[in-house]
């Protein structure tokens, strides 16, 4: 996995608005381009402070492992590459870290031109209406 490479094709996917969320992301990229899947996938894992993660294929599937410890991963995401279903501990996590990043890098780009209170009550209200803590957001973006 090339996680650098990932952020860039996550940025480049949320700037054109190709992929609304994660399950049409996986769609889209398990079909045509399962190199650049596991890149952005490694780069929502990374955003999440997972610094090792790494991928193998098996059997039409593609699997993930992410972790604290070089050695010690745990299997975190299977995506069965002929129906795209995904299955695995962090499918909710990485889904909301995708939905946290599209909005970081479209929509509360705008809201720096706003006064604080106003920037940050815009902010609250979009995290909490994906469902997103004040803490897994404070995470995420300290992380990406």
């Amino acid at each position: 996995m090339n996680v650098r490479d990932g952020k860039n094709a996550l940025q480049e996917i949320f700037q054109t608005q190709q992929y609304v969320d994660f399950h049409a992301m996986l769609a889209g990229l398990a079909s045509s381009n399962v190199d650049v899947l596991c890149n952005c996938i490694g780069a929502l894992l990374k955003a999440n402070g997972f610094p090792y993660v790494s991928s193998n294929f098996e059997v039409g599937n593609l699997n993930v492992w992410a972790g604290h410890i070089e050695g010690k991963l745990e299997n975190v995401l299977i995506v069965n590459l002929k129906t795209f279903e995904c299955g695995g501990a962090y499918v909710d996590l990485l889904s909301v870290t995708y939905r946290a990043l599209y909005l970081i890098e479209t929509k509360f780009s705008a809201f720096c031109y706003l006064p604080q209170d106003m920037r940050e009550r815009e902010i609250n209200s979009a995290i909490s209406e994906i469902g997103l803590t004040e803490d897994l957001y404070n995470h995420i973006l300290n992380n990406w």
